[in-house]
């Protein structure tokens, strides 16, 4: 073969391994990745999950595409990541109660919630409040507990899922209250029912005491600190009630991604959660961005599952 041939072949050689190369071992991401919202279009955690994809999009360099998948308990979501393929592409912002909760809620789970679709990160929490109407005869939790004593039965309270029902049943029956249960489909009917004193008692954000601070009182708070706005509002930890805890939301994916995408990932979502874009934005939704390691997010989860794990237990409650 002539020196000109043999150049010939080696430079068509090199061409074709070039052009394997990226079909073998595309870097990730190669193509846009979507976070599946577990709440419907419009909720804090589907706003929320367009603030960090947005800003997620200007580290991975690809476009972040946000899907809300409402309905079932979150079970439509997450069913639907635990069915895409395990590549990095899908990953799903959910709320970390009701997600916890599912072993204790639904019989046969088709997947482990903490072993199966992890945290890549915590993305933000809010503030929980106690809220009551502000036309009853109480202005503080304690009173509220005395009245509630001294009139069984006739205080109800209200709730959209049944995390947030446990939380308040635990809490009804450590005083050992009679207060009775209604429940609803949705957050909009359920503080309008509160607002317009058909039940008495409800888990809300701050949000929406902003929005009928005329017609309810909030009566406690979650978290380890007070809040500015709301200086002499005691805490649940300080009331005896710390089962009432900071809603958080985090950012999960299938346990069976390549480390290479989740870690890329995993830094893509922290360095939004820094950015004052970012904080700026959660502040109008009254949350607070995160953005901790995966270990202290997968704690966190565990923690929570443990603690609805307890309140299954003495509660009675069973998988249906």
């Amino acid at each position: 073969m002539s020196a000109h041939n043999w150049f010939k072949v080696a430079i068509l050689g090199t061409s074709l391994l070039g052009f394997g190369a990226p079909a073998l071992a595309q870097e990730f991401p190669a193509k846009p990745v979507r976070i599946v919202v577990a709440n419907s279009a419009g909720s804090i955690a589907d706003l929320a999950a367009r603030l960090l994809g947005q800003e997620m999009t200007k580290f991975l360099g690809q476009p972040i595409i946000v899907e809300p998948k409402p309905g079932g308990n979150q079970l439509i979501a997450l069913d639907h990541v635990m069915n895409s393929p395990a590549d990095g592409y899908t990953t799903v912002i959910t709320y970390v109660s009701p997600l916890a909760s599912l072993p204790v809620q639904v019989k046969n789970l088709k997947f482990d919630p903490l072993k199966d679709l992890p945290p890549i990160t915590t993305v933000f929490g809010i503030k929980a409040f106690l809220v009551t109407p502000i036309n009853q005869p109480w202005t503080t939790f304690n009173q509220m507990v005395s009245y509630a004593k001294a009139n069984p039965g006739k205080l109800n309270y209200g709730s959209n899922n049944l995390s947030i029902q446990m939380v308040i049943e635990s809490v009804i029956r450590q005083f050992g209250l009679d207060i009775v249960h209604v429940p609803f489909s949705g957050a909009g009917p359920l503080i309008q029912a509160v607002v317009s004193n058909q039940i008495q008692l409800v888990i809300t954000t701050e949000a929406n005491i902003q929005t009928f601070k005329d017609a309810i009182r909030p009566v406690g708070v979650s978290g380890d600190k007070r809040v500015a706005k709301f200086p002499d509002l005691p805490l649940f930890k300080e009331l005896g009630v710390a089962q009432i805890r900071d809603p958080e939301y985090t950012l999960n994916i299938r346990s069976e991604t390549p480390r290479a995408a989740l870690d890329k990932l995993h830094s893509a979502a922290v360095r939004a959660l820094q950015t004052q874009a970012l904080k700026d934005g959660f502040a109008k939704l009254a949350g607070e961005p995160v953005g901790d390691t995966q270990e202290s997010a997968a704690k966190k989860l565990a923690e929570e599952a443990a603690l609805y794990a307890d309140i299954a237990k003495k509660m009675g409650v069973k998988p249906e």
